[in-house]
C-alpha cells in the first residue's frame, strides 16, 4: 500500500502539534510503502536542518526499537520505528526541549501517531474510491488549530468546505445518554431545545446501530426513524451519521447535513473517510486534556471490564478469593502481637570474682559446662601467700619465746608489749589463711557456667574484683525482650506471649510479661527497651544465652490496621517532619 507525500506531511504536522516543546522532526519511509518523492518529511518546514537526526533514524530502522538520547545540556532526541502488521514503514526522529525523564510521554505520543498512520492506510485500503479522491485533513486544519478552543472545534469549522455539506454536528453517547458537543455554523441553541434533542437522537440511533447511517436510505446504509423524522421536520436534503466507539466505552458521532436532496450520495464516502480519520485525533486530544484522576479511573474501569469479559472459571475463583481476602482484612479482627528479639537468661546469675591480686594457676571448667555447688572452678597462684604464712609463723614463734622470758623475769611491761605483738601476728596469719582458702574458686550454686574460660590463659594476671566466671541455675530462667520504642507503650505486666528459640524453632514456649523498663538502651536500630518475661514451661532443654523471637499479645485490632499501621505511622512521622 503506497502512502502519499501529502499524507506523510499531514501526519507529521499532527505529531508536531501534539508534542510540546518540539524543535524539529524528521520522518523517512521505506521505498516499499512510499510513492516517488514521498519518502521523507520535515517539521516545522522543509528548510530546517535535520541532519543530526539522520543517525537516530537509521538506528531505529535497523534495530526496530526506539532510540533515546539526551542529557542535562542537550535536548531530548528520540527515534521511533514505524511498523504496520509486522512490516517496517520507516522511522521518525524528534528533537524536544525536555528532560530525559519525559521520554516515556514522548514515546507514548509517537506510539499513538503510529496507530493513526496505520488507520489512514486501513481506510485507504478499505475504501479505494475515497483514496482515489485523495481526501486527507487539509493543512488548514492544523495551521488554524491555534485559532480554536480545541481540535474538534477546528474540525467542525473546516469540515463543511471539505465535504460540501451544509452543517456538521459533533456529539457523544455514554451511559448518561447522548449529548451534543458542537455545530459547525456556531449557531447557539438552548440545551434542551427540540432541535438539540433531535440531534442527540441521531447520535443515539447511530451508536445503537454501531455503523454509519444515512437518509434517504440506501442498500449500504439504512437510516432509522430518528434520521427520517429529523430530515422531514427540518427539511434536510440528506444526512450521513458516522459513529466512533472510544476506548472508555462511549461513542463519538459526526452528523453531516446536506441541504440538497441527493447531494449526500456523492459525498457519503468522503464524509465517512473524514470522520474516520478525524475521530482518532479528537479522542487523542480529549484523552490528553483529561485530568490525572479521570484518566486513572478510566484505566481502572477498562481493566475491570477487560477482566470481566475474559472471565473464566479459574479467574472467577481467583477474583472471589481476592475479594474474600480484602473483605476479611476490612471486617475481620485478630490478636495484635508485638514482635521483639529475645534472649534467655538465668533468673539469677552469680559471679565468681578474684579475691585478691594474683595469677591464674589452674582452671577446671569453662563457659558452657555445668557445675555443682562447692566444685572447684579455678585456682589462683598461692606460692607467695604460703611463703608469707611461713614467715609470719616463724616470727610469732620468736615473739612467743621473748614473751615467756619476760614472764620469767617478771618484766610485766615487756610481757604486755610482746603479748600485743603475738596477737598482731595471729591476725596476720588468720588473714593469710583466709586468702589461701579463697585462692580456690568454687561454684556458688548448681548451674551452668555462662561466661569465663581461663583454660587457655594460665598464669594470666588478675586484679581483685575481676569477674572470672558467671554461673546461672539450669531450672530457673527469665526472657529478656528488646522492644522498639514505637511498641513499648502497649506492653504491660501480665500480658501473655510466645517465644520461639533459634535452637528450638518448632517449640512455642508460653511466657508472661513481668517487669517493663522505663529507660531505653541505645542501639544501632534505635532505642530499645528491656522487658523481662517469665517462661511458663521450663522443663525443656533450655540453656542461658539462647536467642529467638518473642511475640506478646496486646489486644484485638482490625486486621487491615495490623497489616498497615507500620506504614501509616511512618508516613505520619514523615508528614510531621516536613510540615512547615
Amino acid at each position: 500500500m503506497a502512502i502519499s507525500q501529502t499524507t506523510v506531511e499531514t501526519w507529521l504536522t499532527l505529531q508536531g502539534r501534539l508534542i510540546a516543546g518540539l524543535r524539529s522532526a524528521l520522518v523517512e519511509l521505506t521505498d516499499a510503502v512510499a510513492t516517488l518523492g514521498g519518502t521523507s518529511a520535515r517539521f516545522p518546514n522543509d528548510r530546517i536542518d535535520t541532519s543530526r537526526l539522520l543517525p537516530a533514524v537509521a538506528m531505529a530502522r535497523n534495530t526496530l526499537a526506539p532510540v533515546v538520547n539526551g542529557g542535562a545540556d542537550v535536548p531530548l532526541r528520540i527515534a521511533y520505528p514505524l511498523r504496520r502488521a509486522g512490516q517496517l514503514l520507516g522511522a521518525i526522529a524528534v528533537e524536544v526541549d525536555a528532560p530525559l525523564a519525559r521520554q516515556q510521554a514522548v514515546l507514548q505520543l509517537l506510539e499513538w501517531g503510529e496507530a493513526w498512520l496505520n488507520l489512514i492506510l486501513d481506510q485507504q485500503q478499505a475504501r479505494p474510491q475515497a483514496a482515489d479522491a485523495g481526501w486527507l485533513p487539509d493543512h488548514q486544519l492544523f495551521a488554524q488549530r491555534g485559532s480554536y478552543a480545541d481540535f474538534a472545534a477546528a474540525a467542525l469549522a473546516l469540515l463543511p468546505r471539505q465535504t460540501a455539506c451544509s452543517r456538521v454536528a459533533l456529539g457523544h453517547v455514554s451511559d448518561a445518554g447522548a449529548c451534543l458537543e458542537g455545530l459547525s455554523d456556531n449557531v447557539e441553541m438552548a440545551q434542551k431545545s427540540n432541535r438539540v434533542r433531535a440531534l442527540e437522537g441521531l447520535f443515539g440511533e447511530t451508536a445503537a446501530a454501531g455503523r454509519s447511517l444515512s437518509w434517504p436510505t440506501s442498500e449500504a446504509n439504512d437510516g432509522g426513524g430518528h434520521h427520517r423524522a429529523y430530515a422531514e421536520r427540518y427539511r434536510v436534503g440528506g444526512l450521513v451519521s458516522v459513529p466512533w466507539p472510544t476506548h472508555d466505552g462511549a461513542t463519538l458521532g459526526l452528523t453531516f447535513e446536506f441541504a440538497e436532496k441527493g447531494a449526500w450520495q456523492a459525498e457519503a464516502a468522503r464524509c465517512e473517510q473524514a470522520a474516520q480519520l478525524l475521530f482518532p485525533l479528537m479522542e487523542l486530544e480529549r484523552e490528553l486534556g483529561r485530568g490525572t484522576w479521570s484518566r486513572s479511573a478510566s484505566l481502572l474501569r477498562e481493566g475491570v471490564g477487560s477482566f470481566g469479559r475474559s472471565m473464566t472459571r479459574v479467574r472467577a475463583l481467583a477474583a472471589a478469593a481476592v475479594f474474600a481476602v480484602v473483605l476479611f482484612a476490612l471486617l475481620g479482627t485478630g490478636a495484635y502481637r508485638i514482635t521483639a528479639s529475645a534472649v534467655l537468661e538465668g533468673a539469677i546469675q552469680r559471679a565468681v570474682v578474684a579475691p585478691f591480686d594474683g595469677f591464674i594457676a589452674s582452671a577446671e571448667v569453662r563457659a558452657g559446662e555445668t557445675v555443682s555447688a562447692g566444685q572447684v572452678m579455678a585456682q589462683l597462684d598461692d606460692k607467695d601467700l604460703l611463703a608469707e604464712q611461713r614467715r609470719l609463723r616463724s616470727s610469732r614463734a620468736e615473739i612467743q619465746k621473748e614473751y615467756r622470758k619476760a614472764l620469767a623475769e617478771l618484766d610485766h611491761a615487756q610481757a604486755r608489749i610482746l603479748q600485743a605483738k603475738i596477737a598482731q601476728a595471729d591476725a596476720r596469719v588468720a588473714h593469710l589463711d583466709d586468702q589461701l582458702a579463697r585462692a580456690r574458686l568454687t561454684a556458688p550454686l548448681d548451674g551452668m557456667v555462662i561466661t569465663g574460660d581461663w583454660t587457655r590463659s594460665l598464669d594470666a594476671p588478675v586484679d581483685r574484683g575481676d569477674v572470672l566466671f558467671e554461673v546461672a541455675p539450669l531450672a530457673d530462667y527469665r526472657v529478656v525482650l528488646l522492644v522498639k520504642d514505637s511498641d513499648i507503650a502497649l506492653l504491660k505486666p501480665g500480658q501473655p506471649g510466645e517465644l520461639r528459640l533459634t535452637g528450638l524453632p518448632g517449640v512455642a514456649i508460653p511466657l508472661i510479661v513481668g517487669e517493663v523498663a522505663t529507660l531505653a538502651e541505645p542501639d544501632a536500630e534505635g532505642a530499645l527497651f528491656r522487658v523481662e518475661a517469665t517462661p511458663q514451661d521450663q522443663g525443656l532443654a533450655l540453656r542461658p544465652g539462647m536467642e529467638g523471637i518473642a511475640k506478646v499479645v496486646v489486644g484485638e485490632r482490625r486486621r487491615l490496621w495490623i497489616w498497615t499501621h507500620g506504614l501509616t505511622d511512618w508516613l505520619r512521622m514523615q508528614l510531621w517532619r516536613w510540615w512547615p
